[in-house]
């Protein structure tokens, strides 16, 4: 196969792998990399590596355990209107290699690639985990950090390349267990999520290690009539490219009652967003009630320059003209 035309299929998928923190195009070439270090194969080899290094993580969604199969799926659909181009064989070997990185149970040349990072510098590893952290931002903290821990702990006995224990794996993994977590929460009904809530919130993630997008649900009520969007649910879009989901957690009581049994290791912050001067006041009454209930909240505050946007005026504008308030409203 012409290099130039696994340059065009590189193209072609480039697009699955934007705005991921650690799954990305940078991963993918680090891989393709060390694959002209690493092989010694033929040259039909070598390219059956390089298709299945491309293919192997375009379909990645952190909620799901299929991903591999869905990513081989996709490779064959790939090359559907190029019948001849590969044959019946190649085309499973490259299944093969593409799902040998699932578990990473087999020593192959791809999987080694794919797991390339774990004999990187411990700096490199504090990177790593941030990055991994943040592909996982709907995931619960506890259920985060044990999940990790377990996967770490596959590889705590790697030697070091002249046979000496690796102690680096092991360190990782006490810092994971033992890091500490700057998290907000961002309460509000969000009937519906618009744009200005989606600037809060992008703010509060420069900030905060992640958000958790509380919403309110009054018990006496139905359900708020508008959904989350899916682009802050879901890890893919329809398109299945890239999202990355947020926690989202449901309260009906009050929004103290979110802080309540925090874990050891997080330290909780309220996100609140602030659209004029007349909100000022307004959040000031707020905080000093939620003091009056737990003095040890921490508030962080940010304002919008959306200022002249909120869920009610959507709503009231929604029977007038449903084309301008959908603009508002975050898909």
């Amino acid at each position: 196969m012409d290099q130039d035309i696994i340059e065009i299929i590189r193209k072609n998928v480039e697009p699955f792998y934007v705005s991921r923190p650690w799954h990305d195009m940078k991963h993918i070439d680090n891989m393709l990399i060390g694959l002209e270090k690493l092989v010694t194969a033929s040259q039909e080899e070598k390219e059956d590596i390089q298709l299945a290094i491309l293919f192997h993580d375009v379909i990645y969604d952190t909620k799901k355990t299929d991903n591999e199969e869905k990513s081989a799926e996709f490779m064959r659909k790939h090359f559907e209107p190029y019948e001849g181009m590969l044959s019946k064989e190649r085309l499973e070997h490259i299944e093969e290699l593409i799902l040998s990185t699932k578990n990473h149970s087999n020593k192959t040349t791809i999987v080694c690639l794919d797991l390339e990072i774990l004999a990187a510098q411990f700096s490199e590893l504090i990177e790593w985990e941030h990055e991994i952290f943040k592909e996982y931002q709907w995931a619960p903290i506890n259920k985060y950090v044990n999940g990790r821990v377990n996967f770490l702990s596959k590889y705590v006995n790697r030697p070091n390349d002249d046979g000496s224990k690796d102690s680096r794996i092991a360190n990782l993994i006490q810092y994971v267990e033992n890091r500490k977590y700057k998290i907000g929460i961002y309460p509000g009904s969000f009937n519906p999520f618009h744009v200005g809530h989606l600037d809060i919130l992008k703010q509060a993630e420069e900030i905060f290690d992640k958000v958790i997008v509380a919403r309110g649900i009054n018990p006496d009520k139905n359900k708020p009539e508008c959904p989350l969007p899916e682009s802050i649910t879901n890890c893919l879009d329809k398109d299945l490219k890239w999202n990355g989901a947020r926690e989202v957690v449901e309260y009906g009581g009050l929004v103290t009652d979110l802080f309540k049994n925090a874990p050891s290791n997080v330290e909780y912050f309220l996100v609140r967003g602030l659209r004029n001067e007349a909100d000022v006041a307004q959040e000031e009454n707020f905080r000093k009630v939620v003091h009056d209930i737990d003095p040890s909240i921490k508030f962080a505050y940010f304002f919008s320059e959306l200022s002249h946007i909120s869920s009610s005026m959507i709503r009231g504008l929604m029977p007038f003209d449903k084309e301008v308030a959908e603009r508002y409203i975050v898909k």
